[in-house]
């Protein structure tokens, strides 16, 4: 991601009243279904970032009183947060900005059935495409199966495949309407060669990015693989800025012939 200098004061406050009025239905709704320690740090987190912009904008300092549990370590408080904000679409996240171009793009009546790629522990994707109304089916290795839900009444449904997706998943692919991949660099040589299904994915920038490979050549960093991805004829480079300058990148891959340029 990439910052541009123009942050927009009325922003902060949006996000500041989000993070208030999400925090308080954390330990209410439990949507990723924590543990109490884990909604209690969560809880201390949303405080502590409070704090912060309330200091920025030279309000004093409140201590609330809440700590992390000793239970719950520093590294897992801050995937907690992360979880927060991408849910409650505090932030545009990675997946939510790939929700809204599928929702923008691909309406569920031309392409109700969707494959998820690589989600996540808590399938946050999938999940909120089965709550729009698509029939969603999640791949990950690292996936809850426990977040299946039956279908809904605007058609919805949701099922979670805790395992790998290979390029020979042809039962899933023939299956599918739409292919969404959520930051998944170990998957992205597989979906820019699917050439039956409109395709659209992001990648990471965290570790498993570095010493992999993407079309037989040796990938060593994020830059390296977007230039590997971008050398693609008809692989659309697509930027979404947020309202704090931040930019992501996605790539969509419509049912068209592939190769080099």
């Amino acid at each position: 991601m990439e910052r541009e200098n123009n942050i927009n004061l009325e922003e902060v406050y949006k996000y500041r009243s989000k993070l208030i009025d999400c925090g308080k239905r954390v330990g209410l709704e439990n949507p990723d279904r924590l543990s109490l320690d884990e909604i209690k740090a969560l809880t201390s987190r949303v405080f502590e970032e409070l704090n912060k912009i309330d200091m920025s904008m030279g309000f004093p300092h409140h201590d609330t009183g809440l700590r992390r549990p000793a239970s719950v370590d520093k590294y897992r408080e801050t995937e907690l947060f992360i979880d927060f904000i991408d849910w409650y679409n505090i932030l545009a996240t990675p997946s939510n900005v790939i929700l809204g171009y599928v929702q923008r793009n691909y309406p569920k009546n031309k392409y109700p059935r969707v494959m998820c790629v690589g989600d996540g522990e808590h399938c946050h994707l999938g999940r909120k495409l089965a709550g729009l109304g698509y029939t969603v089916v999640v791949v990950d290795p690292v996936s809850k199966k426990e977040f299946d839900i039956p279908r809904q009444s605007n058609g919805g449904r949701l099922k979670v495949i805790n395992g790998e997706f290979y390029e020979n998943s042809e039962d899933m692919i023939n299956w599918s309407s739409l292919i969404v991949g959520a930051k998944v660099p170990q998957c992205a040589e597989i979906l820019t060669s699917i050439r039956s299904k409109p395709t659209v994915f992001n990648i990471s920038n965290n570790a498993e990015v570095h010493n992999m490979s993407f079309r037989g050549k040796p990938i060593q960093s994020s830059k390296e693989l977007e230039e590997a991805i971008e050398k693609i004829k008809d692989v659309k480079k697509e930027c979404h800025t947020d309202s704090f300058g931040m930019k992501s990148y996605f790539y969509v891959c419509d049912q068209r012939t592939y190769g080099e340029r």
